[in-house]
């Protein structure tokens, strides 16, 4: 399943099959976290092909990422 169906399982009642995608999901997120607090750095592949790297020596709450953004 993909997110776009999510809402249309739901609607058919398939609640288990939704919040388990929703966990997996979830799972996914942690993981990526912690190797995250783990490295203290995020590496990509840039749009050229590249790596890209920025230290995160700490995870900065939801509120100082919004608030960088607006």
């Amino acid at each position: 399943m993909d997110g776009v169906e999510a809402p249309k399982r739901w609607a058919e009642g398939k609640h288990l099959e939704v919040m388990d995608y929703c966990l997996g999901d979830c799972q996914i997120a942690n993981s990526i976290v912690l190797a995250i607090q783990d490295k203290q750095r995020v590496h990509w592949i840039t749009r050229k092909g590249t790596v890209g790297v920025e230290a995160m020596p700490e995870l900065k709450c939801v509120q100082r990422v919004i608030v960088r953004w607006a």
